[in-house]
């Protein structure tokens, strides 16, 4: 119920609620924290990328209570239903049939909360994101690592272009072609003229 309240209030746009969002951060419930984060980036507040950078980091364990709330909803016939229509958040930012299957099935619960993490940090403009997304991109798995690639060209720091490049040697093909298009993205980011700059 705190989840779902919490991912209302970010669709309703209910600005005046942010700080209520802000105190459901901290909350230990990861479907409610992931929900306050969500809901926060949706009314403008950047203090939900807080929650993706310290999960990135490894700062914030939420494999456990996902984990927990998965297996609750598999032998719930009616949360499966709404998670089928994407209604359900008992587990959000992954209100969907297919990742709670594939969760299951590979008993990976940690990859999807950090691929997802690196998708809602793409757009934060703080500089802080940069380490961790070079350090993704080398991670021992290849989704991580193309994940991070992804985020890496979308975020359009010319600085990175480095690592981009580095990613277009790795042993997967997805990892490389996903190097290679975020080589070719900052490249022309940092080749664009800004007016009034040289």
């Amino acid at each position: 119920m705190r989840a779902a309240a919490a991912c209302a209030l970010g669709q309703m746009g209910a600005k005046d609620s942010i700080l209520i969002l802000k105190e459901m951060l901290v909350d230990k419930d990861a479907a409610v924290f992931f929900a306050a984060a969500d809901s926060l980036l949706a009314l403008g507040d950047p203090a939900g990328y807080d929650v993706y950078y310290e999960v990135l980091m490894g700062e914030r364990k939420s494999g456990h209570t996902l984990m927990a709330e998965q297996k609750r909803m598999v032998k719930d016939s009616k949360a499966m239903t709404l998670a089928a229509f994407g209604v359900a958040i008992g587990y959000a930012p992954y209100a969907s049939s297919a990742w709670m299957f594939y969760r299951v099935v590979s008993k990976d619960y940690g990859l999807p909360v950090r691929v997802e993490a690196l998708k809602k940090l793409a757009s934060d403009p703080d500089p802080r994101i940069n380490g961790e997304m070079v350090k993704a991109a080398s991670d021992r798995n290849w989704r991580v690592r193309a994940a991070a690639l992804s985020a890496i060209a979308r975020h359009g720091d010319p600085a990175l272009i480095p690592t981009a490049v580095a990613g277009m040697s790795d042993k997967c093909r997805w990892v490389r072609y996903m190097a290679a298009a975020a080589s070719v993205r900052l490249s022309v980011v940092s080749t664009a003229v800004v007016p009034g700059q040289r």
